[in-house]
């Protein structure tokens, strides 16, 4: 992308919004192990403190 005249950087982006068609491209999400959940409950918990 071209410079805007700015500090910031132009970005361009295509997102898919149709359900089905992002499942196809993207499939099944993986399932949270047993330490992704420790580490999203200590994340939680360091959040609220």
């Amino acid at each position: 992308m071209p410079g805007i005249g700015s500090d910031h950087f132009p970005m361009y982006l295509e997102l898919c919004l149709n359900e089905q068609e992002g499942e196809k491209q993207n499939g099944e999400p993986e399932k949270a192990d047993k330490e992704d959940k420790k580490e999203s409950k200590e994340k939680v918990a360091k959040a609220k403190s």
